[in-house]
C-alpha cells in the first residue's frame, strides 16, 4: 500500500507516493509501465469502478518488479492486468501554534486528539490554552522531525 502524492488533476500518466509500512511512510514509489516512455495509461491507473486515485488516497497497487532507471530509482513496474485498490484517504491532524516568536506546524500523533479531530469535518479548530508534548520522530530520510505526541487542554 502507499499514499498517493499525485494531484488528481494530473493527466500526464504519473502517479507516485510513499510506501506505507506499519502505518508509517516508507520508500518513495513511482509505478511505471513497460512502454518506452514508462507512462502509466489512464486505464492502468484507475480503480475497478473506473475512478482515478486522488491526492492522499491510500492505494494497493499491483507491482511486478523494481525497475530503477537512471536517477529514478523509485520506479516499479506495475501489473497492467490488475486494478488499483483504494484503502481510503489518509487524513492527518496538524497543529499550528506560535511559541517564542516562531510559528510552527507539526503533525499530531496523540491518539485521543487524532480520533477526536479526524471524526470532524476538515477545517481549522481553535483550542484554548493547552500544553504540548513535542517529540522527535524516528530517523526519516536523514532527519528527525518534530511532532506533537500529546496535547493537554487546560480545564476551563
Amino acid at each position: 500500500m502507499f499514499a498517493s502524492q499525485t494531484h488528481e488533476n494530473c493527466t500526464d500518466g504519473v502517479i507516485a507516493g510513499h510506501e506505507i509500512i506499519d502505518g508509517s511512510p516508507g520508500a518513495w514509489i513511482r509505478p511505471v509501465s513497460n512502454r518506452q516512455s514508462q507512462e502509466v495509461s489512464e486505464y492502468e491507473r484507475q480503480y475497478q469502478d473506473g475512478s482515478d486515485p486522488k491526492l492522499l488516497d491510500v492505494i494497493d497497487i499491483p507491482l511486478l518488479e523494481h525497475k530503477p532507471s537512471g536517477h529514478q530509482q523509485e520506479n516499479w513496474l506495475l501489473d497492467p492486468e490488475q486494478f488499483f485498490a483504494s484503502w481510503g484517504t489518509k487524513k492527518r491532524v496538524q497543529a499550528h501554534f506560535r511559541f517564542d516568536s516562531s510559528n510552527y506546524k507539526l503533525w499530531v500523533t496523540d491518539p485521543c486528539i487524532e480520533q477526536a479531530y479526524l471524526a470532524k469535518r476538515d477545517g481549522f479548530y481553535r483550542l484554548d490554552k493547552c500544553y504540548l508534548t513535542v517529540s522527535l520522530g524516528e530517523l526519516f530520510k536523514g532527519y528527525h522531525h518534530k511532532l506533537i505526541a500529546a496535547i493537554l487542554e487546560e480545564p476551563l
